[in-house]
């Protein structure tokens, strides 16, 4: 795929000026969108110049916007030879059952966890009623953003799990919970009932993820299960679908 194709030389976007995003951000969205839907791996972006001539903006705003997917790992600005993207997109298969962790590593990315908050409390709502548990009944709860290396961060994610597995909020939960499950409490994740949502994004997924608030995001409810189909965790995970998508193989 070239250049042009991404961008075309002759195209011309308009921005909005009275928007309260600045116009470097609102031009780092939109090729954000354009890598999502049509780039590739290492396929250059257009120089600062066609970018200038596209959005009408001037350098510094260009060079803002590039800075800005830089910092989020979308794109790699080398020296003599342009703007480059980097690989983004995850994409998962639903057909099977993996975590984040064992996702990304199949996929030859390093993952990248940063644990915002973990701490132990009465289960409530949702969480009380997928989990199956009693009104006392405590949770190691677990807040959490992922991404790899290149990508950071991809989702924000929030874990829920029974303290009667064992499992304690002095824990490490900077790697993959199933296999935290699995080797130091000998539960291993059997099976899992998951549902996916197109929603926009509140203040708070806005501010973890880096994207405007009422951004369309992918947000996923899975309920993880063991042996004897005994619930083990409930998750709550908020996606960046520019990063993030999901397959599904269908057979008749």
């Amino acid at each position: 795929m070239s250049q042009t194709e991404l961008f075309p030389s002759n195209e011309h976007f308009a921005l909005d000026n009275n928007s309260g995003l600045p116009l470097y951000h609102q031009v780092a969205n939109e090729v954000s969108q354009r890598i999502a839907r049509q780039g590739t791996p290492d396929q250059l972006l257009p120089s600062e110049d066609v970018l200038m001539s596209i959005f009408g903006v001037s350098r510094i705003t260009i060079r803002q916007a590039i800075e800005k997917l830089a910092k989020s790992g979308l794109v790699e600005k080398r020296r003599g030879i342009g703007t480059r993207i980097l690989r983004t997109r995850i994409v998962e298969d639903l057909g099977r059952l993996r975590g984040y962790t064992e996702e990304v590593s199949g996929e030859g990315l390093t993952v990248r966890t940063e644990v915002l908050k973990v701490s132990s409390k009465v289960c409530t709502g949702a969480a009380k009623k997928a989990l199956k548990l009693k009104k006392s009944e405590r949770t190691v709860s677990i807040h959490r953003l992922r991404g790899t290396d290149q990508v950071f961060p991809v989702m924000a994610a929030f874990s829920e799990i029974p303290i009667n597995t064992g499992v304690t909020s002095e824990d490490d939960f900077s790697n993959s919970c199933y296999q935290l499950l699995a080797s130091k409490y000998q539960l291993p994740v059997m099976w899992a009932d998951q549902e996916i949502t197109a929603m926009n994004a509140s203040a708070e997924e806005a501010e973890l993820l880096n994207i405007p608030e009422n951004s369309a995001v992918l947000v996923i409810e899975r309920v993880a299960y063991s042996v004897g189909d005994r619930p083990v965790e409930y998750v709550r995970a908020v996606f960046n679908p520019e990063h993030y998508s999901f397959s599904v193989k269908l057979k008749s």
